[in-house]
């Protein structure tokens, strides 16, 4: 999805003629009126949504340096301008987290999902890429902890992309509250897994992990 962005505009152009200009151009379009789903089309994409596929871009002509196929990092001082960065900070509201009656509500309201375990573990302020990423070897039920030191992401052709946390601080061992370690424990969540790799038979695909479908696709 990051790159989907800049192919519609600038795929046509040949990367030996790409310039510094184009990606200029691309990136002011973007910031001004490049939403064409999620929201309103026309208007302007976050600063974070541009800065991350101006992240790819980057990436992908920079191995193309790398491999010969052109001279010049010709993005490499193209940034989001300060000005819009502190426009956005200012309109944007600040997100307000859940009190204890709603965080009640929420976990009476899932308490009968297949996913109720892993939707605890997410109000435990783990990111969704880290839950995503979270193995049954991470979590030790006798000593109530996990561990987080592995991420999972979908890039935008559907890849599955796994690497270790942004930074040593990301990785850490955190406490299981009862509740969560209830809903995962051997006879409850992990139990439905096993239930379900009888099920599909030699179709389960397995892996370890805590959140997977029906068939342990990740």
């Amino acid at each position: 999805m990051t790159l989907d962005r800049v192919r519609g505009k600038l795929g046509q152009v040949r990367l030996q003629d790409l310039t510094e200009d184009h990606v200029m151009a691309w990136m002011r379009w973007a910031l001004q009126g490049g939403r064409v789903r999620g929201g309103k089309a026309g208007t302007g994409l976050g600063v974070t949504s541009v800065d991350m596929s101006l992240a790819r871009l980057k990436d992908a002509l920079n191995r193309a340096v790398t491999r010969g196929l052109v001279t010049v990092k010709i993005a490499s001082e193209v940034h989001i301008p300060l000005k819009a960065r502190k426009a956005e900070r200012k309109t944007k509201e600040a997100v307000q987290p859940w009190n204890a009656s709603e965080v009640g509500a929420f976990v009476i309201a899932t308490k009968s999902d297949r996913l109720f375990a892993p939707l605890l573990l997410s109000l435990m302020g783990l990111r969704p890429a880290e839950v995503c990423g979270l193995r049954w070897s991470d979590i030790d039920l006798d000593a109530a902890t996990l561990g987080i030191a592995n991420t999972r992401t979908v890039m935008g052709n559907r890849t599955v992309v796994e690497k270790d946390t942004k930074s040593m601080a990301g990785e850490r061992v955190l406490p299981l509250p009862s509740l969560v370690r209830e809903a995962v424990k051997v006879k409850t969540f992990r139990a439905t897994q096993a239930v379900e790799r009888l099920a599909a038979g030699e179709g389960y695909e397995g892996g370890g992990y805590v959140l997977v479908d029906e068939l342990g696709a990740r």
